[in-house]
């Protein structure tokens, strides 16, 4: 009988280990969302977090992380930048922009203001990508200048394009006939774009009456005419964010409940502008800023 009990004893022992063992396992694989914040998402965007909707939702400050969603359409907090996508891995967030648009009449009158001040409320949290992003002109008769502003400078670059014949027209290549291109800087944080053309047009007014001007996802450019262009055109441009303006090193070493980074991830320097990323370690995949977030593979 004694022996029965101890065999019991030793039966309940080994059970209580191994339920502990499965539950361990268990919170190790399973991702924890966020309480009351399963299902974020505004339209067709689902909306991973350090981002999301409601307050408790989303990672301070709310002018970073802060998704802001109107009749279904996300907007990049309480902005008018629509959100097409956003990427936790690298970093990104995906918006759309308007263009600046200058056209003439065809004895060379101006018709509409080659100005378009497009960034004047994105804050210093978000930086428009050098890698992802170029700035294009449009036209046969132009110049066009983009003015912005990093680490409180102000920064100006611009480009040329011009042509004689609507058949000389190349916007494949936009190599400076009927289309020009050049990169922008690291870390711009806002900008404007402003149009000038030599002739107002006149010579080319047939087939060309107006030029544009606009920063854009690089892949995203695939146009054929002018036509495909007009004053309400909107385009995609591709954001860096960041998690504050410390490297890593800093905030491992003044770690505390504000440091990002959860269980089986890392903290890398962001390269495109002050701050630091979340990666799941190797080994894991998931998300890197929810406890639990990196999930075993």
């Amino acid at each position: 009988m004694a022996l029965n009990k101890v065999s019991m004893l030793i039966m309940q022992v080994m059970i209580g280990t191994i339920f502990i063992d499965v539950v361990f396992c268990s919170s190790r694989s399973i991702a924890t969302p966020i309480r009351g914040c399963n299902s974020q998402s505004c339209g067709d965007l689902a909306i991973p977090f350090p981002f999301g909707l409601d307050k408790g939702c989303y990672r301070e400050p709310p002018v970073l992380f802060q998704i802001h969603c109107l009749k279904s359409t996300p907007y990049l907090f309480n902005s008018s930048f629509e959100v097409k996508d956003i990427s936790v891995l690298k970093g990104e967030v995906t918006i759309i922009l308007p263009i600046a648009q200058d056209c003439y009449s065809e004895n060379g009158t101006q018709l509409t203001n080659g100005t378009r001040d497009v960034t004047r409320s994105l804050n210093e949290f978000f930086s428009v990508s050098y890698n992802k992003n170029k700035f294009y002109s449009i036209g046969c008769d132009n110049s066009a200048t983009i003015t912005g502003s990093r680490r409180d400078k102000n920064y100006t670059t611009g480009c040329i394009s011009s042509c004689s014949y609507a058949d000389e027209i190349d916007l494949k290549s936009c190599s400076g006939v009927g289309c020009c291109r050049t990169s922008i800087p690291r870390e711009l944080v806002n900008y404007g774009l402003k149009l000038g053309s030599n002739n107002n047009h006149r010579s080319v007014w047939s087939f060309n009456q107006c030029s544009y001007a606009f920063v854009m996802q690089e892949t995203a450019f695939k146009f054929s005419s002018f036509q495909e262009f007009n004053n309400d055109s909107m385009f995609p441009v591709v954001l860096d964010w960041a998690v504050g303006f410390n490297s890593c090193q800093v905030a491992i070493e003044n770690m505390t409940t504000d440091y990002a980074c959860k269980e089986n991830s890392v903290c890398v320097n962001s390269t495109s502008r002050p701050g630091y990323l979340c990666r799941c370690s190797e080994g894991y995949q998931g998300n890197p800023y929810l406890p639990n977030g990196c999930i075993g593979t």
